[in-house]
């Protein structure tokens, strides 16, 4: 063999060596990106863990002050000091959540059907004279951008007596069960 067929050889297997080399390359980069997306996922569920656990904190304050609570936000000025008190702090926590679900959303970690349901639970708690006032009260404290979203899903809420959830309940109960009792 001349010089220069080694030459060639070596050309040859270097050349193999280089594809083998992007083989695992492209092997590798596909593990990495199955990892991100994983992780991603992950981030995700955590985020939306984080979300329903403090929704049920503050689910279970507002039922330990079911009377207070629906007092206030539906307006009656004949709350004391200490019941307002009670209401703002609530309100304030209600708020955070939103705000912090808000921020998740702008930065891409929250999707868009998430978001759309504390949109509409905050059009609810915002169709309510007193949750109204006690925003109006208290949006100087917020960030401009999210300020901006509150004051647009407070213009977008009906405000007006809303349906006693009670009432509604029971009717589609009574409904439920006239269903069950009747013949196939």
């Amino acid at each position: 063999m001349s010089l220069s067929d080694l030459a060639s050889l070596g050309s040859f297997v270097s050349g193999v060596a280089v594809l083998i080399s992007l083989v695992f390359l492209y092997f590798q980069l596909r593990q990495v990106n199955a990892q991100v997306r994983q992780a991603e996922r992950n981030q995700r569920a955590l985020l939306q863990h984080g979300r329903a656990g403090r929704a049920a904190d503050t689910n279970f304050e507002l039922a330990n002050r079911a009377e207070l609570l629906s007092r206030v936000a539906l307006g009656d000025r004949a709350v004391t000091g200490d019941d307002f008190r009670r209401f703002h702090y609530v309100s304030q926590a209600i708020f955070f959540g939103f705000e912090d679900t808000y921020y998740h959303h702008c930065q891409g970690m929250l999707d868009d059907a998430s978001f759309e349901s504390s949109l509409a639970s905050m059009r609810a708690w915002l169709a309510m004279p007193g949750s109204r006032a006690w925003w109006r009260t208290t949006r100087e404290w917020r960030e401009p951008g999210f300020r901006a979203v509150v004051d647009a899903l407070e213009e977008a809420a009906p405000l007006g007596p809303r349906a006693d959830i009670v009432v509604v309940w029971k009717e589609e109960l009574a409904r439920e069960q006239a269903r069950v009792a009747a013949p196939l």
